[in-house]
């Protein structure tokens, strides 16, 4: 394998994972912005998107191509302050703003944090 600068190594983490589920989202509510509004179901589900976009960002912790010294700080970090942009984002673009979109929201921070601490458990006891 050829060396890869540090930077680019720094740059290929958890962070570009998050910047491309939020550019995703983005463009799934810009879509859903007129009717017939045709991607509130999926909004909805919304939360269920957080374990596979985090489970993404673990199996970096195996990827030689990215900087693994503080890398599991930076999942934590991305990981929080992504679901929260992605939640954010995605349910902002929901039709139907109420008090369901506000349970969605404090469902999919939870599901995201209790998906880290099952994801880190499971890397510090399988690893």
């Amino acid at each position: 394998m050829t060396h890869i600068p540090i930077m680019l190594r720094y740059f290929l983490g958890p962070e570009l994972i998050w910047l491309t589920a939020w550019l995703i989202v983005y463009q799934i509510g810009k879509q859903n912005a007129a009717p017939p509004h045709r991607f509130n179901p999926w909004l909805e589900n919304l939360p269920w998107v957080m374990a596979p976009i985090l489970l993404l960002t673990f199996l970096l912790l195996r990827a030689p191509f990215v900087e693994q010294s503080g890398l599991i700080i930076r999942i934590w970090i991305a990981g929080i302050l992504g679901a929260h942009l992605v939640l954010k984002t995605g349910l902002s673009a929901h039709s139907e703003q109420g008090p369901g979109v506000g349970a969605v929201y404090i469902s999919g921070t939870t599901k995201a944090i209790l998906f880290l601490i099952l994801f880190t458990i499971i890397v510090y006891f399988r690893f």
